[in-house]
């Protein structure tokens, strides 16, 4: 098959958007329409249009690759790059795939990117043919669901206390985000506009769901608590946790069960019986937490890397 590429534009979005539709394993691709994908994916400063590039047959928009530093996942730091790739099953082979990338991998090692890397969900053709160009393994991340309303006992915490946020801290409660994630990774800090599009602006925040945890009068951890009553763009119905998170020093102390504790009683008083939560693999501190809140499991996504301007074993 003969297949080119160009740069995606915005009058290509409902069909690029259609596409996904056929093409994702991701529930949020599923929902998502031309005026969230805008917003979402072809926002500034993180954009360029020269790293989005459309795969056509025949002139029909059959994949997509999108390259930029937020992709939906957070900001990538230390010089890495997202790229997200969707190619429709028929037309998924090493050749579309290899199309796609060396467009882009030369451009993003000018622009002075070191790295690339990609998740992939349930979809062992794209991982093999991204392990042959290349791509390594590193971790998963996970979705994890409760499905019962049970709350286990725990310890006391001397000198802790728990409270929901004012609405005029939020600001408090964006730099707390900002010092409790710092030792992740791959996190980048959020710029406030960032912040705002995930923990301000959509229309299900409700502030009372956002709680401080306070240590003999300190900041010490943070948690939101958002209750989805029909399916949100991943596709969740439920309530889903956010943001929980201990500041470095503070950690192992029990604070994480007491955020977790507090948010939960929230959103079943709100009428909630499913809960829902993202991690990551490495994260094995917050995987005992959720596992003793009684989290499982239900979805992975699997993140790859690669060096920019190393072999490829495919030619």
């Amino acid at each position: 098959m003969r297949y080119r590429v160009r740069n995606a534009r915005q009058e290509d979005v409902a069909e690029i958007t259609a596409m996904l539709k056929k093409t994702s394993t991701e529930p949020r691709f599923a929902l998502i329409g031309p005026e969230e994908y805008i917003k979402r994916y072809m926002r500034k400063p993180y954009y360029n249009q020269e790293n989005h590039l459309l795969l056509l047959h025949d002139g029909e928009i059959v994949g997509e690759l999108l390259a930029s530093q937020d992709v939906g996942y957070g900001v990538l730091k230390n010089n890495s790059v997202g790229v997200r790739i969707s190619i429709v099953p028929e037309h998924l082979n090493p050749e579309t795939v290899s199309l796609l990338l060396g467009q882009v991998e030369e451009r993003l090692g000018r622009s002075g990117f070191d790295e690339m890397q990609t998740t992939v969900t349930q979809n062992p053709e794209l991982e093999r043919i991204l392990q042959d160009l290349g791509f390594k393994y590193d971790s998963s991340g996970y979705w994890m669901v409760k499905d019962d309303t049970e709350l286990p006992r725990i310890e006391a915490v001397e000198g802790l206390t728990v409270r929901k946020m004012g609405a005029e801290e939020i600001e408090r409660f964006y730099e707390l985000v900002n010092l409790a994630f710092s030792t992740e990774p791959n996190w980048q800090p959020y710029t406030y506009e960032d912040f705002a599009e995930k923990y301000i602006y959509p229309s299900y925040v409700d502030f009372n769901g956002y709680f401080f945890a306070e240590l003999r009068g300190r900041f010490v951890g943070t948690v939101a608590a958002w209750a989805h009553e029909e399916k949100n763009l991943k596709g969740l119905d439920g309530g889903e946790i956010r943001a929980l998170g201990v500041v470095p020093e503070c950690r192992n102390l029990g604070i994480g069960k007491h955020l977790m504790m507090g948010a939960l009683r929230y959103l079943i008083a709100r009428g909630m019986r499913k809960f829902y939560l993202g991690t990551d693999s490495y994260n094995l501190p917050a995987l005992r937490i959720y596992s003793y809140f009684g989290f499982r499991v239900f979805r992975e996504h699997r993140r790859y890397r690669k060096t920019i301007g190393t072999e490829s074993a495919v030619r």
